[in-house]
């Protein structure tokens, strides 16, 4: 059989190494954020949210050096028809290095891809998962600083603005670790604001 590609085993080589180490190299980088290590009633949500991201990045990357490791397969089946080296070492340096740039575009691309599909996966888990928070900081910004279970009984209270502070910021920590999770950018708009734009994402996910 007559070569007729202009590919040769070392660019082939070239590429395998590239594709396939960006893949393992990526899929070996985990997602982390600072929470997980603080402490939480019950699960971390935070710890999902890293579990799941990884999962997908995971499985994105290793398909992707998969794919490099194909290439190298079908460079030894079909070795007979593809020669060892037809360039010079000046291209060879030259089509690493373009390919280098090819390879991080490709991952930086595949990331951004990644992201998306684990958030999309996650957002009803995490929703889920922080609905009783939501509710209680929902009940206390819509109820002057009270929360369920006090304001039935908030004129029978000595000194009440130290509860009412105490719980606003409560609501806030709920809302800020809410807003972190479905990363959300919402701190220059009022707690009233924010729980107003949080409020469509439990409405869509609600049980009935």
């Amino acid at each position: 059989m007559r070569y007729v590609s202009n590919m040769d085993k070392t660019l082939i080589n070239i590429l395998t190494l590239l594709i396939s180490g960006s893949g393992f190299f990526v899929a070996l980088t985990k997602f982390n954020v600072p929470q997980v290590n603080q402490s939480f009633l019950g699960t971390n949500p935070f710890l999902i949210k890293r579990d799941k991201i990884d999962s997908v990045m995971t499985w994105t990357f290793t398909l992707l050096a998969i794919s490099g490791l194909l290439l190298q397969f079908y460079a030894e089946i079909l070795g007979e028809n593809i020669q060892s080296r037809l360039y010079t070492q000046h291209f060879y340096i030259i089509f690493t290095a373009c390919s280098v740039v090819v390879v991080v575009a490709i991952a930086f691309a595949l990331t951004k891809i990644g992201r998306v599909i684990a958030r999309r996966i996650l957002q009803p888990i995490l929703v889920e998962n922080q609905k009783e928070a939501f509710e209680k900081a929902k009940f206390i910004v819509e109820n002057d600083g009270w929360t369920k279970e006090q304001f039935p009984h908030k004129d029978t209270y000595k000194g009440p603005e130290n509860y009412i502070e105490k719980n606003v910021n409560q609501a806030k920590e709920y809302i800020e670790q809410i807003e972190d999770l479905l990363d959300l950018k919402c701190g220059n708009l009022t707690i009233k604001q924010r729980v107003k734009e949080l409020d469509p994402y439990f409405e869509i996910y609600k049980k009935t």
